[in-house]
């Protein structure tokens, strides 16, 4: 018999209930529960929603927050902690719960850790919305230079291994402001070496 075979089936009600206890705090901030079913419970306010959810093959607890003017403006929990805790964000992950258990305290820590930004203020702001995207937006950016950056250092290994100093200055230069001392070493020497005449011209 497999694990999940002998894993004991969860009652319909245990994540809804658990949901229901620990985020009842959220009334007092003019939200209420609308809906609710055994993967998902869902508040509203006056423009905005929560969604508390359990995915159903991942096993995670997860939450959303949107918009009800605009029905495409949407976003996951890590969005929220990055507005509060920056540098908490990158290290966030939905809690997995594959136990009545799991889900109670999965629920419990999801809705502490919520109620905090909601005590500090987050659907005081105007501009909440407008907000989350920016810092999406901005942490979509930084991705993305951060892949390019891995990018440009794996050709630099194997320039700097060929010792095609001209490569490694194309690759190196217009990045000089990010990079690392031993980076800047390389470059520089790179630059006396083409100075020298001792370069691999070739930079394809």
């Amino acid at each position: 018999m497999s694990k999940s075979q002998s894993r004991p089936p969860i009652h319909d009600s245990v994540f809804p209930d658990a949901v229901s206890r620990c985020f009842e705090f959220l009334r007092q901030f003019g939200f209420y529960q609308v809906r609710a079913n055994s993967h998902s419970v869902r508040y509203e306010s006056v423009q905005a929603y929560i969604l508390v959810f359990y995915e159903e093959y991942s096993f995670e607890i997860g939450l959303e927050v949107g918009s009800l003017i605009e029905s495409s403006v949407r976003f996951p929990m890590s969005a929220v902690i990055r507005l509060f805790e920056p540098e908490e964000a990158d290290r966030y992950r939905d809690y997995a719960a594959q136990t009545a258990e799991e889900i109670e305290r999965g629920v419990t820590k999801l809705a502490s850790q919520f109620a905090r930004y909601v005590d500090a203020g987050l659907f005081d702001d105007p501009k909440l919305f407008e907000h989350l995207r920016n810092v999406t937006d901005h942490s979509l950016r930084q991705y993305a230079r951060e892949v390019e950056m891995s990018n440009t250092r794996q050709k630099l290994e194997v320039a700097w291994r060929e010792k095609n100093y001209a490569k490694v200055v194309d690759l190196l230069e217009p990045i000089r402001a990010e990079l690392t001392a031993s980076e800047l070493k390389k470059l520089e020497f790179s630059k006396n070496k083409l100075r020298s005449g001792a370069s691999k011209w070739s930079t394809n």
